[in-house]
């Protein structure tokens, strides 16, 4: 765990949150075993019905056969698809056009990409998010990383936009969309860049206003970006997504 100051936050945090109120990304990876089924039982029930059905294929000592793991369903992350990601290479036209959001770009931002100690780390963040959302420091790195995020998606070649959106680096980017950052007041810096994107999002007519709409997502609380009427400018690997952020 990248993270073990989780643990003593999150014991720290459940008596205060009702039942069912308490939600964590990816659990099963940063709650420990001993703490796992009082959580589930709390506060994550799918969790703990999934924990009930894997607990019968469990042999004497707790150990579980390959052929179980393999039939056992998984719980909430997408299953990451294999890619390979190759460097965006955009036009000059585009590349003025386009706001600057992040500090890595091209060949650097790419790495993030594939990097699973990055994005381990920034689930983590957004964990600690969830439990103490006044974290000044928790904050400042989700700003940081919600920039990230917007620069890996407009320097993208849209083609590569679903595989990407399906991969782990997609799960992460919902986990943050899920996880009410959005809510909190922008710095000014932060609103400009949010009103930049918004223009790009308004003419889905640009080659990138995906691109752009993925980046801006972020910066809006659900329910402020309405994509009626704009379904076929769309792909349907996001209008779900949308609609359910939207809570529709």
């Amino acid at each position: 765990m990248d993270h073990p100051e989780t643990v003593n936050l999150l014991l720290a945090a459940m008596p205060y949150f009702e039942k069912g109120k308490l939600r964590l990304v990816n659990a099963t990876d940063v709650v420990p075993q001993w703490l796992i089924g009082d959580y589930s039982a709390l506060f994550d029930p799918g969790l703990a019905r999934l924990l009930t059905r894997t607990a019968g294929l469990l042999g004497p000592t707790g150990t579980t056969s390959a052929s179980a793991m393999n039939s056992a369903p998984q719980y909430r992350n997408v299953r990451p698809q294999q890619q390979t990601i190759q460097p965006p290479q955009p036009s000059p036209q585009m590349q003025r056009n386009l706001p600057v959001m992040g500090q890595l770009r091209g060949n650097d931002a790419m790495a993030l990409v594939q990097n699973k100690g990055f994005i381990d780390r920034m689930n983590g963040m957004i964990n600690l998010y969830t439990i103490d959302p006044n974290d000044a420091e928790v904050q400042r790195e989700l700003i940081g990383l919600r920039r990230q995020l917007g620069q890996i998606w407009l320097d993208l070649n849209p083609a590569q936009l679903q595989a990407l959106y399906q991969s782990s680096f997609g799960q992460l980017y919902r986990n943050f969309l899920g996880c009410g950052f959005s809510r909190e007041q922008l710095i000014q810096e932060d609103q400009q860049l949010r009103s930049e994107l918004a223009g790009f999002v308004s003419n889905m007519g640009h080659p990138k206003s995906v691109n752009a709409l993925l980046a801006a997502l972020p910066y809006f609380t659900p329910g402020k970006i309405q994509i009626k009427g704009s379904e076929q400018f769309l792909p349907h690997w996001l209008i779900a997504d949308i609609n359910a952020l939207n809570g529709q």
